[in-house]
């Protein structure tokens, strides 16, 4: 890489996929532009648009934009008669990802209506029968509503609910010895569903309140009846205060004994 940077002098376009681990950028962060699947190399220090999907980078929105809603081809992901493993599964995060960073950048700039395309094809490429519906959907739902296209996030809001307090119903039915199993799973599904509860209260929508109330209450329902109660604020900020404690003195404790050489 260092003899590419040395010979290169820009005359060619350095790319990595986004899907890499952190540490395979070689600490050139701070000089990516991300302009859909991939972070182009630039020879300056980029702006960071401080975002949660955790990408980094600065986004073209202009060039993301022709990519991601011109230029890619998603290959039928909403055939229902066509399998997803569970490789394409995990691109679906990935893609979805993408298209919330993007509308979320176009969001601020004051561009609703590319923003609104771009979450309208999110939805309709990753959101059937094929994908999951989970967590990442969040920001679609919540730029929906940043953008004033409360009728398509609230859909939405209401779909990822349903969809979360089926399984959390499911896993409720289940014998104790498998509800052990499924804590993060219980823990997840109760967290969207608080999340889309205080969408409604925060954009001030009377319906997705009147429908999220009564929801997270049977969400906290089950927690209770599959993991136990649910930890309240001070005991939550009681376990974070516990816990470096509780390293130290792990870390100070004796060591095992060893066995005797033979």
């Amino acid at each position: 890489m260092l003899d590419i940077l040395a010979n290169n002098n820009w005359e060619r376009p350095i790319y990595y996929a986004n899907t890499m681990p952190r540490d395979s950028y070689f600490g050139l962060t701070k000089y990516m532009q991300h302009e859909g699947f991939t972070y182009r190399l630039v020879p300056y220090e980029v702006k960071s648009d401080g975002n949660q999907f955790g990408y980094f980078g600065e986004v073209q929105s202009d060039i993301m934009y022709e990519n991601m809603m011109n230029e890619f081809s998603f290959g039928n992901m909403n055939d229902p008669d066509i399998f997803l493993d569970e490789n394409n599964m995990r691109f679906v995060t990935n893609l979805r990802l993408n298209f919330s960073r993007l509308a979320d950048v176009l969001a601020k700039e004051g561009d609703t209506e590319r923003a609104k395309a771009v979450l309208d094809k999110c939805v309709e490429q990753t959101v059937n029968a094929n994908t999951p519906q989970d967590v990442t959907l969040l920001q679609v739902v919540d730029t929906y509503f940043q953008i004033d296209e409360k009728e398509a996030g609230f859909a939405l809001a209401k779909q990822l609910a349903d969809y979360y307090i089926d399984h959390l119903e499911f896993y409720a039915s289940l014998e104790t010895e498998y509800q052990k199993t499924l804590d993060r799973e219980t823990g997840q599904g109760v967290a969207v569903i608080q999340q889309l509860q205080k969408m409604g209260k925060q954009y001030k929508m009377e319906e997705m309140n009147a429908y999220m109330d009564p929801l997270y209450d049977r969400a906290e329902g089950y927690y209770t009846e599959i993991v136990g109660a649910i930890p309240q604020q001070g005991q939550r900020q009681q376990q974070r205060q516990q816990a470096p404690k509780q390293k130290k003195k792990a870390k100070g404790a004796e060591a095992p004994p060893s066995f005797p050489q033979q």
